[in-house]
């Protein structure tokens, strides 16, 4: 009843694309001044799905599956590509549980950390969103012919982290993909910016919410500043962040909106969008 909307809020942040990420649902607080989001507890746990689907589009929407090279990397033809869109998702495969889980001790983690007020601010992040575009270049009018190799979905996990891999994509002009333009070189010769960001998402209710939930378990006979509710639930507990958490730089909640719109420079630059 309270983990999902209307009770709850969808919240989509994009994040600097330098930074690795925990597998597991994480508790956040998002602060406006400076933007940025803070870890609260550990990861919980599980496990996560990878999504696979690759997708892109042109100016005329026509779809176009890339050629699966020996090695796993993929291959596009550069006529292809100028409005390449490729995402790749990262959710736990239990985030409905984690919701549960933390609306049932959330009240007990506020007490720990002694705020009363703009519970909003926290949200339960269970999806990592990597996206991965071709950009044409508006200052330069070739068209070159090459090909775009992006690298498999495995290369963005590294044990139990979740990353942009060093080397995501990459432009040549041979076909067998051995021999690789620089960025520079890349942009010298026409080929589209290789443009790459990260987006978390998750859940936040308001505080009317974590009222509600705390008569609701005083009325079933559970302190709410304790554990009891989620340990009676037999839920997996956060633990909070035994040290003091490095704020994450946020940009501005994106409203369900994947894409950077590349107005401003000088964040795409501070949070590692371009390649190179």
């Amino acid at each position: 009843m309270f983990s999902a909307p209307p009770m709850a809020r969808g919240r989509w942040f994009d994040v600097s694309a330098k930074l690795s990420f925990r597998l597991g649902p994480t508790i956040f607080r998002s602060n406006t001044q400076p933007r940025t989001l803070v870890p609260i507890a550990e990861p919980l746990g599980g496990s996560c799905d990878v999504d696979y689907d690759l997708w892109w589009s042109d100016a005329r929407a026509q779809e176009c599956r890339p050629r699966l090279m020996t090695n796993s990397w993929m291959r596009y033809h550069s006529n292809r590509v100028r409005y390449l869109n490729r995402r790749m998702s990262f959710e736990s495969r239990h985030r409905a549980e984690a919701y549960k889980s933390w609306l049932a001790q959330a009240n007990h983690i506020f007490a720990h950390l002694e705020t009363t007020s703009h519970l909003e601010d926290y949200m339960c992040a269970t999806r990592v969103i990597f996206t991965l575009r071709c950009v044409p270049d508006p200052s330069n009018t070739r068209d070159p012919e090459g090909f775009l190799f992006i690298c498999p979905p495995e290369d963005f996990r590294a044990g139990d982290w979740l990353r942009w891999p060093d080397c995501p994509a990459y432009w040549t002009l041979d076909s067998s993909g051995a021999s690789r333009l620089s960025a520079e070189d890349a942009r010298i010769l026409g080929f589209p910016i290789i443009h790459i960001e990260t987006t978390m998402t998750g859940l936040s209710w308001d505080d009317a919410v974590y009222d509600k939930l705390r008569l609701f378990h005083q009325h079933r006979a559970f302190d709410p500043v304790t554990e009891e509710a989620a340990r009676h639930l037999r839920y997996l507990l956060f633990k909070l962040s035994p040290n003091v958490a490095t704020a994450l730089a946020c940009g501005e909640d994106t409203k369900n909106r994947y894409e950077c719109d590349m107005k401003n420079v000088e964040l795409c630059r501070e949070f590692g969008h371009y390649m190179g």
